[in-house]
């Protein structure tokens, strides 16, 4: 039996024997990946500093020789731990996952689409120009960015070629090894320090961390996906479900938390089988975490409610409104092109904190890279959210909206998640959740070659 898809990009062909090779060699590469979080966890316990860094890169050179493509989804799961070493750290990793995917790139004969150089070149081009005329610019911000979209193009096509189902298990995993760091460090009550749940001092790492798997999880238990499924299956997804939104609700993460309700909104909205039982179900556990959480002192839950707080997004209104009035008072240069990259905290000569940074993906486009760097921002981001409508893709949706909210009120431009969660977002619009077969169509029609997903 041969199965094919419809999307214009791309043509799926899946053979029974191919489809048995497929599912064996993800099974490989889960096992890989869950070694290596498990290792991850214990390097971070025991280990510090340049011993810890090596420990944690030798796996990931171990696991590029066993399949290219693997690395990089170890830099998914660890990607926390390595921001949390510091910005030289990481960007020896990511540089490291970009290197090894231009030589996968070369060795696969994959060719860069006419639209993604389209991109490269506008996007180089415009933060070259605001790097050069921006105020007291930084050349390893500008660097970090220029990074950040090579990520984004890394994972796109990462995750085009070897389907969603790594990607996905990558996410759970990083989510996991950080409850895992958390509830098994010594320094267990500094994490739950003024009532909140964090790693590494941060409480939206850790809650970003949680939103996409458990936002999975919800999507699977609304449309039962797992009716099929053993009790014992079911049983553990449960557990899972409940692990994940009880540690989300320990964190007390207004800008998380909402955002997944958001998203799970649109999960319900979208669900064809009205399965209102589950969704009270859903609401009741939440009711009941929240009481025994704050009944047990454990966590300040009504932070959540405080509608003063609300109102001023966390003082970020103050951030918002004193950067959007320095931006508008330069010239017409500057407010094209914005600050230029760098931490913004430089522009305000000292009336800003240092950790008064954007706290928001779209607006720092606008801060950074001027009105002509948000402009490009929107029409990408709406080109993407037509495409997605398009796909019908419930799932797709909903991980773009939740991202767009996360991101809204957190991160900056050089947030490398935001771009991983993004190129994941277009890999679920051409429906390759389940897929077994990958061909390349461009390269179809040069060389005849299939090329079968899953085989590196």
């Amino acid at each position: 039996m041969i199965i094919e898809s419809n999307h214009k990009n791309t043509l799926m062909t899946c053979y029974p024997n191919e489809k048995e090779e497929y599912e064996e060699n993800y099974k490989k590469e889960k096992i890989y990946l869950l070694i290596y979080s498990v290792l991850s966890m214990i390097c971070y316990q025991f280990m510090e500093g340049q011993l810890l860094h090596i420990c944690m890169f030798l796996p990931i050179l171990i696991l590029t020789l066993l399949k290219s493509s693997l690395s990089f989804y170890a830099l998914i799961i660890t990607l926390p731990i390595i921001t949390s070493e510091g910005g030289n750290v990481i960007m020896l990793f990511v540089v490291y996952c970009v290197v090894v995917f231009l030589i996968w790139g070369l060795i696969k004969n994959v060719k860069i689409h006419r639209m993604d150089l389209f991109l490269i070149v506008i996007i180089s081009c415009l933060s070259g120009i605001s790097f050069l005329v921006g105020k007291d610019t930084n050349f390893v911000y500008y660097g970090w960015f220029l990074i950040s979209i090579a990520l984004f193009f890394v994972a796109k096509t990462y995750f085009k070629y070897d389907g969603s189902k790594l990607a996905i298990f990558s996410f759970y995993m990083c989510a996991f090894l950080l409850i895992g760091i958390v509830f098994t460090s010594i320094s267990f009550e500094q994490a739950l320090a003024q009532g909140r749940l964090s790693v590494f001092g941060n409480i939206r790492v850790l809650a970003n961390a949680l939103v996409i798997p458990l936002l999975f999880e919800t999507h699977d238990l609304i449309t039962n996906k797992n009716k099929s499924k053993s009790l014992l299956y079911k049983r553990s997804k449960s557990l899972v479900f409940l692990v994940l939104l009880i540690v989300l609700l320990m964190t007390v993460s207004r800008g998380a938390i909402f955002a997944y309700l958001f998203g799970s909104l649109i999960i319900v909205l979208k669900s064809k089988q009205k399965r209102i039982l589950k969704i009270y179900l859903i609401l009741a556990a939440l009711y009941v975490s929240i009481f025994i959480l704050e009944e047990q002192g454990v966590i300040n839950i009504l932070r959540l409610f405080n509608l003063s707080r609300l109102q001023t997004l966390g003082n970020r209104d103050h951030i918002w409104g004193y950067y959007l009035s320095e931006l508008f008072s330069q010239d017409l240069l500057g407010i094209l092109f914005g600050f230029g990259p760098g931490e913004l905290y430089r522009v305000s000569g000292g009336v800003m904190s240092r950790g008064a940074y954007a706290h928001s993906v779209p607006l720092d486009f606008l801060f950074t890279y001027g009105i002509i760097g948000a402009t490009i921002f929107s029409i990408i981001m709406c080109k993407l959210m037509k495409r997605i409508i398009k796909s019908k893709n419930t799932l797709a949706i909903s991980v773009f909206l939740t991202t767009i909210v996360l991101y809204f009120t957190h991160g900056t431009v050089i947030s490398r998640e935001f771009y991983i969660l993004t190129a994941l977002v277009i890999c679920l619009t051409h429906n390759e959740i389940n897929s077994q077969c990958f061909i390349n169509s461009q390269n179809d029609k040069q060389n005849g070659n299939i090329i079968r997903k899953g085989v590196d």
